[in-house]
């Protein structure tokens, strides 16, 4: 995808030329990285120690918050066991 600069903004550009399946996938992984980021506040855990029960580096902690990665049903519920929360509904 060829992205045009300009004053609005390399977000705005992006979102601006996603299609609207796209800037779904985008959202929800984003919602869910949110999600997992309140639940780690909220076990009184850090970032850290989460990324060690879970068994991540760093980098892969970093992509799991921004909402960078496409996480599998496994990784999912893996997570919901660690952090006692529900983010599948089937």
């Amino acid at each position: 995808m060829f992205i045009v600069m300009d004053k609005k903004g390399t977000l705005t550009n992006l979102l601006s030329n996603m299609d609207d399946l796209s800037l779904a996938k985008t959202r929800n992984r984003m919602k869910l990285a949110a999600k997992i980021s309140d639940a780690i506040s909220k076990n009184g855990m850090s970032p850290n120690e989460f990324a060690t029960m879970m068994e991540m580096n760093e980098m892969e902690l970093a992509e799991l918050l921004s909402g960078d990665v496409n996480l599998t049903v496994d990784e999912l519920t893996e997570i919901e066991q660690v952090l006692k929360i529900h983010l599948l509904c089937v």
